[in-house]
């Protein structure tokens, strides 16, 4: 005798149950698949960066751009200081 029941001995019987378990399992994995693809459609956006006051991202990229051959205080005053006229 054995102790383990397979499950296609389960509906050999009866072929509605089978019918049955079978919708319940598509329907599961169209589930699954549904929720992979809303999940894969929506992109992970990074956080905006949090400046600190008075950064002008353009002085600063600029500045990257074309780097010059500057102590860090006179790239801190071009970048950080106040915007000359």
């Amino acid at each position: 005798m054995r102790d383990r029941i397979e499950l296609e001995e389960i509906f050999e019987a009866d072929p509605k149950a089978r019918a049955e378990f079978d919708a319940v399992c598509d329907q599961l994995q169209n589930e699954a698949i549904a929720a992979q693809e809303a999940e894969m459609s929506t992109p992970e956006m990074a956080p905006e960066p949090v400046l600190a006051d008075g950064v002008d991202l353009g002085r600063l990229f600029d500045r990257m751009r074309a780097p010059r051959d500057w102590n860090g205080k006179e790239w801190a005053d071009a970048v950080y200081g106040p915007k000359k006229p």
